[in-house]
């Protein structure tokens, strides 16, 4: 280890050096001539720039406030691993216990497998840092801002999957793929209960903080989907024409409290399904604990039996 961190140091320095060498020999000699020059006339170029800083900086300070409220704060990245659970990582992946194994790796020359995060189980997918990817992600995507109340990371291991297509964070799927209802993977925690929601936040038309629910099941035991109760009917993903790419979201939620919602009418009208999520998640006490999302756009090829056409749906007041 002492071997490898004297190679990068040295390593660095070197390039420093090369660096610099470069950039003097690329430079024109007049330059140094106009660099002497404007380091003179400095001192009065920066009596006139404190002057309008001052200026410029009451003129910034109230229009700085208001745009700081409109950014969307970035998820932070994954924090670095502490000792025991690097060593738990080291486990993960077959190199601690193994001689030569441990010793290619002090070496840096083990080479680590490709991972399949659908066989990982929940502590595995926490300590290989999958859920802060995935809050980072979705944070870019504003899956947070138009979906949740808050950011959070992901503590268990969603798999969400239309048949041979998965959603990972933000893949472009096909629209087709998406007529059949999805097979859902996770791990249940000694009888507690789950619901699962399904949303397309960019659906919905006429009204901006709702989502088009697709899909809602609740009191979901032990990681066995059947074993819930179906409040919201599976209706697949409808991107409308010339409205380019949808977001669907897979949201795993942890029941804190029984669910007493349905639908307001058995209809195949989508304006039915306009539900605001984060009031929704917040009422029922439901504490995302998963998410996977993914995004499609129209297909011309498509059509979905028993749906009203876009050009009858009711506008909603």
């Amino acid at each position: 280890r002492r071997r490898h961190q004297l190679k990068m140091a040295t390593a660095s320095a070197l390039q420093g050096l090369f660096r610099t060498r470069l950039s003097l020999s690329t430079v024109p000699r007049g330059v140094f001539l106009s660099t002497a020059t404007e380091a003179a006339q400095k001192p009065a170029k920066k009596a006139e720039g404190a002057k309008k800083a001052e200026g410029g900086k009451k003129e910034a300070g109230a229009s700085s406030k208001a745009s700081k409220k409109d950014k969307a704060t970035p998820f932070p990245p994954p924090p670095p691993l502490s000792i025991n659970d690097f060593t738990l990582l080291l486990k993960d992946y077959g190199v601690k216990g193994d001689a030569a194994r441990e010793k290619s790796a002090r070496n840096c020359t083990y080479w680590i497998p490709p991972v399949d995060v659908k066989s990982l189980d929940d502590k595995q997918f926490v300590r290989g840092g999958y859920g802060q990817r995935i809050a980072q992600m979705a944070s870019h995507n504003h899956i947070f801002q138009d979906v949740f109340s808050e950011a959070f990371a992901p503590t268990k291991n969603f798999v969400v999957s239309f048949g041979e297509t998965q959603l990972h964070r933000g893949n472009v799927i096909p629209q087709a793929a998406t007529l059949v209802k999805p097979t859902i993977k996770f791990s249940g925690e000694n009888d507690t209960p789950f619901a699962i929601c399904l949303v397309n936040p960019d659906g919905c038309l006429s009204s901006s903080p709702s989502s088009v629910v697709h899909w809602l099941v609740t009191n979901i035991r032990n990681g066995d989907v059947s074993s819930g109760t179906e409040l919201v009917p599976y209706l697949p993903p409808v991107p409308f024409k010339a409205t380019g790419y949808h977001r669907l979201v897979a949201v795993l939620l942890h029941q804190t409290a029984p669910v007493d919602w349905a639908l307001p009418a058995a209809s195949t009208f989508l304006s039915e399904r306009h539900l605001d999520t984060a009031a929704f998640f917040s009422t029922h006490k439901l504490v995302p604990r998963g998410l996977a999302f993914a995004q499609l756009i129209h297909d011309p090829a498509v059509t979905i039996p028993g749906l009203t056409p876009p050009e009858l749906m009711p506008l909603r007041a």
